[in-house]
């Protein structure tokens, strides 16, 4: 992962340029391997670029008064040299780039590119994003597959665009201030400027003290302080006014599949296999968190696989497995059993404990930023935390995998309601039949899909009418009109 961010003042400020600095060594642990910025004036000609590429940097921008200025903090995965570094502007110098994330099918993008006549300096996918948009505009986020969070200066056109992959992998946050707005990677990175507040949104704070879910909008747990949908591209012109668009849409297509279970067993193992090699490109170590699941598992064998061929041989492969010694919910023998089964894997292993839970327990805080429904989080920060250790920057890992094939049992009510609502009423008598055979009997089934359906009908209800219904039940200090004082103390936000 990079870092990026950016400010657009109404405007020009000459403290502008050394703010955009502190935001972005804010989230110096996103790019670790170089950072840098450049600064733009009233006419929107780059006024100065520079480089900060170490933790302390406080880059020498005090003689510029500056309107707009992007910067990065670099984790280099593709094109490792410095042809890849950001921000990166074009050979005319008309428009500037700073990105964070992976196009996945670059190399096909640049071979069409280069056949138009567009030259490239490097390799790596950032320089195919700048020039795709040389060539074709706002219309290259429609041609990319992959993840990224990306700002685009094109100061001929007196425009910026900000856009985000269409299943909002990459963060992209933005707030506006009095004088101007700004986006970050990090919603830290925004409240290091000044005036920022660090209120909290109530409705957000409701639907997580309610539902526990953080994610209902696009708003974020900070007041003012919001995410770019995924799949948006949100164009700007350098007085601030803007203009949300569609960006790159998938169509999801139906396809005939085949009706005996081994064909549709094959067709969904190619289509995994594939999404799989096109995620090993990069000059990086790989490495994959391990439970011993059928999701983790089914990537490290077809990664491991696909390495084998000699396509990948010279990235080395690595899993990283939470143990839990004597405990019930422990799967490290069935990670071991993958580990075996695979040639060449460097295997790690770390045992989380409670007492390390509370040692770190702020740090993950820091960095989660907006609340979370369980500690079961720790697991994964204790996972990363060993991928770091072993120096691996690129992990490639099945999360979301229950939720894509509904693997928890609690998905089973849900998606029968979902029928409901929506009158499939052939296909809910099909598939409920099929359910209650299973964990559920029939009308134990029936009782949580009509809950389910009572759930969404109420949590519906009580966001439209707010804060008509008050809770006594609650602290009155955190559920007063005005967030007060003692909210902000009590939840440690500052």
């Amino acid at each position: 992962m990079c870092g990026i961010a950016g400010i657009l003042l109404d405007e020009i400020d000459p403290a502008m340029p050394a703010r955009l600095a502190a935001m972005t060594q804010t989230m110096f642990h996103r790019g670790p391997d170089d950072g840098g910025g450049v600064v733009f004036g009233m006419g929107g000609r780059p006024s100065v670029e520079r480089r900060f590429p170490n933790k302390d940097d406080a880059p020498d921008w005090s003689y510029v008064s500056a309107k707009l200025g992007v910067a990065t903090r670099r984790l280099a995965i593709v094109d490792r040299s410095d042809a890849g570094r950001q921000p990166m502007a074009s050979d005319d110098g008309r428009v500037w780039l700073v990105y964070n994330g992976e196009i996945y099918n670059h190399e096909s993008l640049r071979s069409e590119l280069a056949g138009q006549g567009m030259r490239f300096r490097g390799h790596s996918d950032t320089e195919t994003l700048l020039n795709g948009y040389r060539a074709w505009g706002s219309e290259v986020f429609a041609k990319l597959e992959g993840m990224y969070a990306c700002a685009i200066v094109d100061w001929s056109a007196g425009r910026m665009f900000l856009a985000r992959d269409f299943f909002g992998v990459k963060p992209l946050y933005l707030c506006r201030f009095d004088g101007g707005m700004a986006f970050a990677s990090e919603i830290k990175a925004l409240l290091t400027l000044p005036g920022q507040p660090a209120g909290i949104n109530e409705a957000v704070l409701r639907d997580f003290l309610c539902d526990g879910r953080i994610d209902t909008s696009d708003d974020t747990i900070f007041e003012d302080i919001w995410s770019l949908p995924g799949g948006a591209m949100l164009e700007l012109d350098l007085r601030g006014k803007g203009t949300m668009h569609a960006g790159g849409q998938i169509s999801f297509v139906a396809r005939p599949f085949a009706a005996d279970r081994v064909s549709r067993t094959d067709a969904l193992r190619e289509s995994l296999r594939a999404s799989v090699r096109q995620h090993l490109l990069g000059e990086a170590p790989i490495g994959s968190c391990l439970s011993g699941g059928l999701d983790s598992s089914s990537i490290v064998c077809l990664a491991s696989e696909i390495r084998r061929t000699g396509e990948f041989d010279q990235l080395s492969q690595h899993t990283f497995t939470a143990v839990l010694p004597g405990d019930a919910l422990d799967e490290s023998d069935y990670a071991q059993a993958v580990i075996d089964a695979c040639d060449g894997l460097e295997s790690h292993r770390v045992t989380p404990s409670p007492e390390r839970f509370v040692e770190c327990v702020r740090d993950l805080m820091r960095h989660q930023e907006q609340p979370f429904g369980s500690p079961s989080i720790y697991m994964q920060w204790e996972v990363m935390r060993l991928a770091r250790e072993a120096g691996v920057t690129v992990l490639l890992d099945g999360q979301g995998g229950d939720e894509l094939f509904c693997g928890y049992e609690g998905h089973i009510p849900m998606y029968l309601a979902d029928l409901l609502r929506r009158g499939r009423l052939l296909r809910f008598r099909r598939e409920f039949k099929a359910a209650k055979g299973g964990h559920y009997a029939g009308r134990k089934l029936l009782k949580h899909v009509f809950a389910s359906l009572l759930h969404a009908a109420t949590r519906d209800r009580m966001r439209r009418t707010e804060w008509a219904v008050k809770r006594p039940w609650l602290d009155p200090e955190i559920f007063a009109p005005e967030p007060s004082p003692k909210m902000n103390e009590r939840l440690d936000i500052r």
